[in-house]
């Protein structure tokens, strides 16, 4: 039920819209790129990726849900959600408990889901609910922790679970709050929390969407975004998976923008809100990582560090991460300042950018037109 007049041209608007369209419900989607959400009332949060489809000259990348979407939500049933609160790069929106009428109790948010535009990651926080993840595809291979473990073996604690999904050829990354009771089971792929009253932030990611390049068993034909038979992204995107690994623990809760004239054009600066995801574990980098498209990397380089050219040379030249041993620092909140001139990468007057730390430098990696083939760009390693 809205409390205030709803906003009808913001980001996150239609997942609360209440129009349908063409006589059906309201689709409920919004797209944080790379991820597409649905926001499901009883159903929790399906993420989708996009995935390129080609025909003679045009090539397009689509994002749309199917069956091999991971599904978050909780084991309990789920209710309703609302916004908590939206903003210009992040939204939150709680899920709530299902009450019996007669019974007398309260419903209560049993899950958030923190949509962040630009962000490496799917983030969703439990309150005393059971995680729940699933998919229609088929887990193939499984690592706890840096472990390989049989999927459909006895359950297992960790606090990072590495899932190969067969139908799509794609290796995604599970954080959850150190020391989870997790148990697997590999067709259709299920992961689900075994401990009563599981509290904490929950991370998904895509570490590679091609893995390994064969022909996957369902369809006899390569996953759609490998670009053809017997070529995986394995050699281009370690730095990458190493960057997500690195920069987990930062999770953005919000963001301001500020404007100022420069010398050819208006410069503004992005005020990021992060916050440790899990305060027991170390930080090691202050920033956030942040996904962007190739077109603004003219704009950011100047404010970024490099992470990797990767398999599409688009802007720089390859850093790797490993080349680099930050300071792991103790976990604290922090307000990290991104000064973006609008002069195509020159500093604007009294633009103090090029002074900042290294490591206080937001992370950015750019996506390639026509899908996520190798990760190219810049970001914090």
């Amino acid at each position: 039920r809205a409390s205030a007049a709803l906003p009808t041209n913001t980001w996150w608007s239609p997942a609360i819209s209440p129009v349908a369209v063409e006589g059906h419900p309201p689709l409920r989607r919004i797209t944080t790129v790379p991820y597409l959400l649905t926001l499901m009332p009883a159903g929790g949060l399906r993420v989708s990726y996009p995935f390129v489809v080609g025909a003679k000259d045009v090539v397009n990348s689509l994002a749309e849900p199917t069956e091999a979407d991971w599904v978050l939500s909780t084991v309990q049933d789920m209710g309703r959600f609302c916004l908590r609160e939206g903003g210009k790069f992040a939204a939150t929106f709680a899920f709530q408990s299902v009450v019996d009428p007669d019974s007398g109790d309260v419903e209560r948010p049993i899950m958030e889901a923190i949509a962040v535009r630009g962000s490496a990651y799917v983030t969703v926080r439990y309150l005393g609910a059971l995680l729940d993840l699933r998919t229609a595809q088929r887990v193939t291979g499984l690592t706890v922790d840096g472990r390989v473990v049989d999927c459909d073996g006895p359950p297992q604690r960790g606090h990072r679970f590495a899932i190969h999904l067969q139908d799509t050829d794609s290796d995604w990354v599970l954080w959850v709050p150190p020391g989870s009771l997790l148990q697997c089971q590999s067709s259709p792929a299920h992961l689900w929390s075994l401990e009563d009253g599981f509290t904490g932030v929950v991370r998904l990611a895509l570490a590679n969407n091609c893995s390994t390049g064969t022909e996957v068993e369902t369809t006899g034909v390569p996953a759609p975004s490998c670009a053809r038979p017997g070529l995986p992204n394995n050699e281009d995107l370690g730095p990458y998976i190493r960057a997500l690994d690195r920069s987990a623990n930062v999770m953005v809760t919000g963001a301001e923008v500020s404007y100022s004239a420069g010398k050819k054009a208006l410069d503004y600066t992005i005020d990021w809100h992060t916050q440790p995801c899990w305060p027991s574990l170390p930080q090691p980098s202050p920033a956030p990582l942040l996904l962007a498209l190739p077109h603004h990397m003219n704009h950011l380089r100047v404010h970024f560090l490099p992470l990797t050219s990767a398999a599409r040379r688009l802007n720089g030249s390859a850093v790797d991460s490993e080349d680099v041993d930050p300071e792991a620092g103790e976990p604290h909140s922090t307000d990290t300042k991104t000064d973006t001139s609008g002069d195509d990468g020159e500093e604007g007057e009294g633009d103090d950018a090029g002074e900042e730390d290294d490591e206080d430098r937001p992370a950015v990696t750019a996506l390639p037109v026509g899908g996520h083939r190798g990760v190219t760009g810049y970001g914090t390693p």
